[in-house]
């Protein structure tokens, strides 16, 4: 689980569950000029899941998880949920 603080001083959390296997590398990041989670995937092709949330002080913690999503070698995946505090509709598979 990866937590970073925005620019705002409200809080991220972002995991990933992925069934990667030798060869192949992962980086997930959180940029916080673009306010968005960054996954990078080498090797063969892999099925993930991220799941992200938000908390701060002037409102309740929100979270979500994404459908199982299928990244190839070499690709990037890059998030920017709209709205950081109503993610319950963010991803969908």
């Amino acid at each position: 689980m990866l937590v970073a603080r925005a620019a705002d001083g409200s809080y991220r959390t972002i995991g990933l569950e992925t069934t990667s296997s030798g060869g192949g590398g992962e980086q997930l990041c959180y940029d916080v000029a673009a306010d968005s989670v960054v996954y990078r995937h080498d090797g063969g092709a892999t099925a993930c899941v991220l799941r992200i949330g938000w908390t701060g002080s002037d409102a309740l913690p929100s979270s979500t998880t994404s459908a199982s999503l299928v990244i190839a070698g070499g690709e990037e995946l890059r998030v920017r949920p709209g709205d950081w505090r109503r993610l319950a509709n963010t991803c969908r598979g």
